[in-house]
């Protein structure tokens, strides 16, 4: 995998075997100093296709100290999204196992492969810590990103994926699970579920690889942004699950002018959450989804 110039393209050069093998090393070393390292990620049927995970780096670093991920896949292997998947559970592992708090991740500009995992990974984009390095292949501009645990009230941590329209299936099954018509209108279908992962930024939460809630959000032309959808599923509530989410949300929404979002007058719990966030009833308007049924709108100003 290392030899190959299409997989190494944003290392520069392959590498040799031997450096190769320096390299497996430092991770095998890394795992009997710190607990973790880069993780051998196999196929169904149990063929090698690139690894996965993260390593503590040393401060000599132009980030300093950290733990940074990383990840690399053998060219018959991509496309099957094996790198969001290996990644978002080597994260998991780091959080509950390890104990890590801070996990950083950094690519070239045109590293447009790697740059679509950190978005799937809800990864959030650092541009404060963008650095150059001087390696002997020449100067190399990394582009940075960080992933912190999201935690329930009992501290556990959450994971956020965001979905893609091919997940438009597992968001319909959630509809039908927490499906309250009268709160929330009728549970989504199929179609409906990929409109709705295609007109917002939505994200699965999952907590010990379960589908815990789901949380979405997008930014409108207006400066603004609209909270379109918190959800948890009923095993998983009284947990601050939707707390989580929506303080996930609010961080990825912090530089909008405002931010609103709608639910049913009679949604008690959660208008008592958004208040407790910061936002208030700007105003209530009957058969708001042509239902038959009132929603409030809800309000939060000046987050930017």
């Amino acid at each position: 995998m290392h030899a190959d110039p299409e997989v190494m393209v944003d290392a520069a050069r392959p590498l040799t075997r031997e450096k190769s093998d320096r390299k497996l090393d430092r991770y095998v070393a890394g795992f009997a100093r710190d607990g973790f390292c880069q993780w051998a990620v196999e196929s169904l049927d149990g063929a090698f296709v690139g690894y996965a995970g993260a390593t503590r780096i040393a401060k000599a670093h132009p980030l300093g100290a950290h733990v940074g991920a990383g990840w690399r896949l053998a060219r018959r292997a991509w496309g099957n999204g094996y790198a969001s998947e290996a990644t978002r559970a080597a994260f998991d592992d780091l959080y509950r196992r390890a104990g890590v708090r801070e996990i950083l991740a950094y690519t070239s500009p045109d590293n447009v492969r790697s740059r679509a995992v950190m978005a799937r990974l809800a990864m959030r984009r650092e541009p404060e810590l963008d650095f150059t390095a001087d390696y002997p292949s020449g100067p190399w501009t990394g582009l940075v990103w960080s992933a912190r645990p999201v935690l329930t009230r009992n501290g556990d941590p959450l994971t956020f994926v965001r979905a893609t329209l091919a997940d438009a299936e597992r968001l319909a099954m959630h509809e039908r699970r927490i499906a309250e018509p009268r709160l929330y209108g009728p549970p989504l279908d199929r179609d409906a579920c990929a409109r709705e992962i295609a007109d917002n930024l939505l994200y699965f939460v999952e907590l010990d690889g379960a589908l815990a809630a789901t949380a979405a959000w997008r930014r409108r032309d207006d400066g603004g942004a609209c909270i379109s959808n918190v959800a948890v599923d009923p095993d998983f509530r009284r947990r601050g699950i939707a707390r989580a989410a929506m303080l996930f949300l609010l961080e990825k929404a912090k530089a909008c002018t405002r931010i609103d979002l709608v639910t049913h007058p009679d949604n008690t719990a959660a208008i008592g959450l958004y208040r407790s966030l910061g936002f208030a009833v700007e105003r209530r308007k009957e058969d708001y989804f042509g239902d038959g049924e009132p929603r409030v709108v809800i309000l939060r100003r000046g987050v930017a």
